[in-house]
């Protein structure tokens, strides 16, 4: 039993330098290189489900930087203030660690979400600042029946199914053949629209459980429809 439990601690301290020698093996650029980017850093520790693993790499008098494996840009920086580090010490100059939700702090978490609301329902935003508000309220992966709580009713609702048919010339991949995606409208005047589509397909059963896929402006004066004769 103790032989077991050594060869797990053994495993698991190993397995924890491999991680920090990959967090800390490539010199970070100079701290003016640093995009300033809250919202991308909440996004990648938060909603990147395991594949970006974010660090924190130190701090000055105002900011605290941070890197980003498996994201792009790889290096942010946010205000300090606007963080709940468990810890800080001068950039470069501490072991990195790995940044986890709880470290962006309560006060910070609601002024996020609710700047990103007043831009949502502000008649004055354009149609790509409300479709960026929508994509940071209700990330890639949000249930439907969420996002319509968050963002409120659609104003139309559409189901587009069948097989997939590629435009002559298209040089992308060809893989899927079947389409089922439902499509929530919020037209937003002037013809104007965010369109939120979600997989029909994840979750035929529930539609309150469909994930949702995308989020893209729009404007029906510059849809065309093209009628193929017969």
């Amino acid at each position: 039993m103790r032989y077991a439990m050594k060869k797990l601690i053994l495993v698991f301290s190993s397995l924890l330098c491999v991680e920090l020698f990959f967090a800390c093996s490539t010199t970070p650029p100079p701290t003016s290189q640093f995009a300033d980017d809250w919202v991308g850093l909440f996004l990648s520790v938060t909603k990147s489900y395991g594949v970006v693993r974010t660090y924190y790499l130190g701090s000055d008098a105002e900011w605290s930087y941070f890197k980003c494996s498996g994201d792009s840009p790889k290096y942010r920086k946010v205000e300090t203030s606007r963080m709940s580090l468990p810890r800080r010490f001068p950039f470069l100059q501490g072991t990195p660690y790995r940044i986890r939700e709880p470290d962006f702090g309560s006060r910070s978490l609601q002024t996020a979400h609710d700047s990103g609301l007043a831009v949502w329902r502000s008649p004055r935003a354009s149609t790509q600042q409300q479709a960026d508000a929508a994509s940071r309220l209700v990330p890639k992966g949000t249930k439907q029946a969420e996002v319509e709580r968050v963002l409120g009713e659609p104003t139309r609702r559409a189901r587009f199914y069948g097989p997939v048919i590629y435009a002559p010339g298209y040089v992308g991949p060809t893989n899927a053949t079947y389409s089922d995606v439902w499509c929530d409208y919020y037209d937003l005047g002037g013809g104007g629209y965010v369109r939120l589509t979600f997989d029909v397909e994840a979750s035929r059963s529930k539609w309150e459980d469909r994930p949702l896929i995308d989020i893209s402006p729009g404007n029906t004066n510059d849809e065309r429809v093209k009628v193929v004769p017969r």
